[in-house]
């Protein structure tokens, strides 16, 4: 008999560069400062594929192992942070357009980790602020900020399996796509 493992909470995610990641960490601190949201601080900036999920150590090397071969099948791409964002009345958070194969990917991704949940739909974003957002706070936020203008793109050629520590997600391993162009 296996002794009762304990299990990590895990999610998938894309990750901008350094540079960028560090402008938007500071606009996620000045919203935290500003409308008293520190919750999204608990992870660096990001853009969910998988939802939060639990796995013992053993569904992690496995997960591991099989992610490693899906990135090594996948192709990079550009994709566009633009603008503010809201899902009213407790998260702001920059816009990520639409691209296939962000959607693409994450479909791929949710029928490994998630089969149950492969279909789920749901807007790609950055989150600035989130959960500990109070209604009050959130529409001043949402008045301050909607009309705000933010531009970035990125390049994407990984993705990111992040694993909560007690306290904060952390990166917990990088998955590189097929280096050249689809």
């Amino acid at each position: 008999m296996r002794k009762k493992e304990k299990r990590a909470l895990l999610f998938i995610a894309l990750i901008p560069p350094k540079p960028l990641r560090g402008r938007i960490a500071e606009l996620k601190f000045a919203f935290a400062q500003k409308y008293e949201s520190r919750h999204a601080l608990n992870a660096p900036p990001h853009i969910t594929l998988v939802p939060p999920f639990m796995a013992d150590s053993l569904e992690v090397e496995q997960l591991v192992r099989d992610l490693e071969g899906l990135a090594g099948k996948e192709h990079e791409f550009e994709l566009m942070i633009c603008d503010y964002g809201a899902f009213k009345p407790r998260v702001i958070y920059l816009d990520v357009q639409e691209h296939e194969k962000a959607g693409s990917l994450r479909q791929k991704l949710l029928s490994r980790v998630m089969p149950e949940r492969e279909n789920i739909r749901g807007k790609l974003h950055i989150t600035l602020a989130t959960r500990d957002l109070s209604k009050a706070m959130f529409h001043r936020a949402w008045k301050d900020s909607r009309n705000l203008s933010f531009s970035e793109s990125f390049h994407v050629d990984r993705f990111y399996l992040l694993k909560h520590d007690g306290k904060n997600w952390q990166m917990y391993h990088e998955f590189t796509f097929k280096k050249g162009a689809s």
